[in-house]
């Protein structure tokens, strides 16, 4: 590759990460993940959830080995990076030892501190050089690890739901997933039907028959005089058309 087209794929690298630099951080992690690591490393959505139920605040997250864990801090003071004495210990080559740390504080909110960190601290792309409140949906970069914030701090009690409804959940059959690797095995519930009629009668719809499986189509083999009839009458009644 020549001087001006590396020069050119510099501008345009330059350009993408002025606009999303949450980007580098990702082909950063990819960059360092192992090949089996990989599925799960793309498909996983990072969080933290900022919790405040009655006296108590907490928050959840999945950044810890992509299993999600309630955390509590006494002085609700959240701090991660590499080091073991962090509330959220994150092995990254790209965390400082004490990298960050998310503070809540009583009727404001919950707050992102940057603690001197290598690689610095970021929210919707922007550098964190002060305690910054955090809002639903921002966006962080903390290293390598980009993730989202969210605050959940209301809530409600649903209405009751109708007798018939809990007849039909008490008698229905959970049914869990298979791993991976058996993904191909049906997934047959033996109350299907009966159960379907249940819920479609509660719901005050007509029950869906189930369809037969459908039939493989059989192949017709002609010979080339039949062939011949066949384009023959096609062409010519191409032409009536015309």
């Amino acid at each position: 590759m020549d001087l001006e087209n590396k020069l050119n794929l510099y501008q345009i690298f330059q350009q993408l990460y002025t606009a999303h630099p949450e980007l580098l951080a990702d082909l950063l992690h990819l960059e360092n993940a192992e090949v089996d690591e990989l599925p799960q490393a793309i498909a996983q959505h990072r969080y933290i959830m900022g919790v405040i139920e009655d006296d108590a605040v907490y928050l959840m997250t999945n950044l810890l080995a992509g299993r999600t864990h309630k955390l509590y801090q006494p002085q609700g003071i959240w701090t991660m990076g590499r080091g073991q004495d962090n509330a959220l210990t994150i092995i990254d080559e790209h965390l400082s030892r004490h990298h960050a740390a998310i503070q809540y504080i009583a009727t404001q909110g919950f707050f992102i501190h940057d603690l001197q960190s290598t690689n610095g601290t970021f929210i919707n792309q922007e550098p964190v050089t002060v305690p910054l409140q955090l809002r639903e949906g921002d966006r962080l970069r903390v290293g390598g690890i980009v993730f989202s914030f969210f605050c959940c701090q209301s809530k409600q009690a649903a209405p009751l739901l109708s007798d018939d409804l809990v007849s039909y959940f008490s008698q229905s059959t959970p049914t869990r997933l298979p791993e991976p690797s058996d993904r191909t095995a049906p997934l047959l519930n033996p109350n299907r039907k009966r159960l379907q009629q249940r819920k479609t009668a509660i719901l005050g719809q007509e029950s869906a028959e189930e369809q037969p499986p459908a039939q493989p189509l059989e192949i017709i083999t002609l010979t080339s005089e039949e062939q011949a009839k066949v384009l023959d009458r096609f062409f010519q009644r191409d032409e009536e058309d015309d």
